[in-house]
């Protein structure tokens, strides 16, 4: 979510009030367009995310290596 970005964000202490904002705009941007993309990943949990952006992209190049 949204407030949940925010939280992490201002958490991590690295990026301006003004910086902070134009990516919450940006990630509103992108989930208001989720149903346009094939595949979400949801980075809550970082091994989870990355096992199922592993798992996105595997199943991609044995796709792609199959129409070959």
């Amino acid at each position: 979510s949204l407030a949940e970005l925010r939280k992490r964000l201002v958490k991590r202490n690295t990026e301006n009030p003004a910086t902070i904002e134009k990516r919450l705009s940006w990630a509103k941007e992108e989930m208001q367009k989720t149903k346009e993309y094939d595949h979400v990943v949801c980075n809550d949990q970082l091994e989870k995310a990355y096992q199922e952006l592993k798992n996105i992209l595997l199943k991609e190049i044995e796709h792609n290596n199959e129409v070959i």
